[in-house]
């Protein structure tokens, strides 16, 4: 049986094989989440966006009526 090895920190998470992808980080949206308070999801957006530009990871965002509805994208993930 194979035996696992340890891998260095840099090759899990890079540029070249990962995308970061926030849907819908926007206030309306977030009062329909219920599994977590709202200061806890914008905190933990902004944990992960900063994260991934320290990583130098692409990351994608995407909104749904932000002119009509949901409002602008959490301020903190910009």
């Amino acid at each position: 049986m194979p035996k696992a090895q340890a891998t260095a920190g840099k090759s899990l998470l890079n540029p070249q094989d990962h995308l970061l992808v926030m849907i819908d980080f926007q206030s309306q949206m977030a009062f329909a989440t219920k599994s977590i308070d709202m200061a806890n999801l914008r905190n933990n957006a902004a944990l992960i966006s900063q994260a991934a530009k320290v990583f130098k990871v692409p990351t994608l965002l995407t909104t749904v009526a932000e002119k009509s509805f949901s409002g602008p994208m959490f301020k903190e993930i910009t």
